[in-house]
């Protein structure tokens, strides 16, 4: 349920974040804290911002819908 000051939909992106990354990271032990942060941060950052392809880009990576938008600048 979303607090006062939250949209409803901020659940719904987290409960897809979480059912995302659930399968992946929960299942497996980690050493420490530090190590379970470092692993799900570098999936986020790395994996799903960088190189997964996006929808609303045209089902492109986020690079290559750099590379296309400096191509047509050009």
């Amino acid at each position: 349920m979303p607090t006062q000051n939250q949209k409803p939909s901020s659940n719904r992106n987290l409960d897809w974040v979480l059912y995302t990354v659930e399968p992946e990271f929960f299942s497996r032990p980690y050493v420490n804290q530090a190590q379970a942060k470092a692993e799900i941060f570098e999936f986020i950052e790395i994996w799903y911002n960088q190189k997964r392809k996006h929808s609303y880009l045209n089902y492109l990576t986020p690079d290559q819908f750099g590379q296309t938008t400096k191509k047509k600048a050009a």
